[in-house]
């Protein structure tokens, strides 16, 4: 996938998946964050998009298990925190 092909496809989609990572992270640093970085892994990936059927259903699951692994991570450091007190 070109750079043109990648703006009007895959761009557009940034604002829908901010959404499903607010609502899942509730922090909108955290949420802007993982839909960077959501977004930086399908540019990576532009190549081989053509074969996925659906560019929004792939980012949208992208989007989730990125933001489930910051939450991970997060539960992880408090938990270390508390047995550092």
């Amino acid at each position: 996938m070109e750079l043109e092909a990648f703006k009007i496809t895959v761009l557009p989609l940034r604002e829908k998946l901010l959404r499903v990572s607010l609502k899942l992270v509730e922090n909108k640093a955290d949420a802007e964050d993982v839909v960077q970085e959501t977004l930086l892994k399908l540019w990576l990936l532009r190549d081989t998009l053509d074969q996925y059927k659906s560019v929004e259903a792939l980012a949208i699951t992208m989007t989730k298990n990125l933001t489930l692994d910051k939450l991970k991570v997060r539960k992880i450091q408090e938990n270390v925190s508390l047995l550092d007190k």
